[in-house]
C-alpha cells in the first residue's frame, strides 16, 4: 500500500518535517492508541502531504518548531540526507544533500533542501483533511492536558508523560555565519510560526478527491508503486536462485 493511503487501523497520526520531538511524543501516544510507526518505518512521519485516505475517525498531530534548530538537529544526527529525500518525495526531481556534507556548507549553498516550508503548507493550510491538533516543539510539555483531550486519553498519559529534557541543539552553538545563511533561508518560515499560538486545532477545510489529481499525490504514489515493484521483483528474483541452488545440493 503507498503511503498515501494510511492503514485505516491507524488511530492518530503524528506528523513533522523533522527535527522537533515527534518520536517522543508518538511513543507516549502509542501507550493508549494506535499510532504510525514513532521511528518512521511505514513513511508517514514525515510524508509530504497528508495521507488521501484514513479512518474516519483519524485525528493528526502536526509538530512545529524552529527550522534553523531542526536542520542543525538532522545535520548533527546525520539525518540529513535521508530526511531531505523523504521530504522531497513529491517532487519531480529530488536533490539529496551528500552525507558529508557539513551545516556550514549546507548554509553557504542557501538552498532549503528539506523544503519545510512547502510541508508546513501542506499539513496546516492545503490538505487538511482530518481533524489537526498543530503545536509547537517547544510548548509540548505545557500542552499535555489539550493533547490529551483532542485525543480523548486517560489521565495516565500526563502523568506518566516523559520529563522534558535539554535540546541537543541550540543557537548559541551555531557559528555566527552559518546562522545568518540560516536566518536568511528560513525567515518566511520562522515568521509565520512566530506568529502561531503554541498550540490549536483545525478542522478539516479540504476534499481528498481533489487532491488526488495533483502531481504531489500521483507522482509520490507512482514512485511507491514503483520501488514496491522492484521490491517485489528482486525477492523472486532471490527466491529462484535459493531453489536452483537447492537442486544443484
Amino acid at each position: 500500500m503507498t503511503r498515501y493511503f494510511l492503514n485505516s487501523s491507524v488511530e492518530v497520526l503524528v506528523a513533522s518535517y523533522g527535527g522537533v520531538g515527534t518520536t517522543f511524543l508518538s511513543e507516549a501516544i502509542s501507550r493508549y492508541r494506535l499510532v504510525n510507526d514513532p521511528r518512521d518505518m511505514d513513511g508517514y512521519k514525515h510524508c509530504p502531504v497528508p495521507p488521501l485516505r484514513g479512518s474516519k475517525h483519524l485525528k493528526v498531530i502536526y509538530v512545529v518548531g524552529n527550522p534553523i534548530l531542526a536542520v542543525a538537529s538532522l545535520f548533527r544526527r546525520g539525518f540529513h540526507s535521508d530526511q531531505a529525500g523523504k521530504l522531497q518525495y513529491s517532487q519531480w526531481i529530488r536533490r539529496f544533500p551528500n552525507r558529508n556534507l557539513t551545516l556550514e556548507d549546507y548554509a553557504k549553498n542557501g538552498m532549503d533542501l528539506f523544503l519545510f516550508e512547502e510541508h508546513f503548507e501542506a499539513w496546516t493550510n492545503e490538505y487538511v483533511f482530518y481533524p489537526t491538533l498543530v503545536l509547537k516543539y517547544e510548548s509540548i510539555h505545557e500542552s499535555l492536558t489539550q493533547i490529551r483531550e483532542f485525543l480523548s486519553l486517560p489521565p495516565e498519559f500526563v502523568s506518566d508523560f516523559p520529563p522534558q529534557k535539554e535540546r541537543g541543539s541550540s543557537l548559541d552553538k551555531i557559528a555566527l555565519e552559518t546562522l545568518k545563511n540560516l536566518q536568511k533561508m528560513y525567515a518566511s518560515l520562522e515568521n509565520k510560526i512566530n506568529s502561531l499560538p503554541k498550540i490549536f486545532d483545525l478542522s478539516p477545510t479540504a476534499r481528498q478527491s481533489v487532491a488526488l489529481w495533483e502531481s504531489r499525490y500521483w507522482l509520490g504514489g507512482v514512485r511507491d508503486v514503483f520501488w514496491r515493484a522492484c521490491h517485489w521483483i528482486l525477492a523472486a528474483v532471490s527466491e529462484g536462485q535459493n531453489r536452483l541452488n537447492e537442486r544443484k545440493s
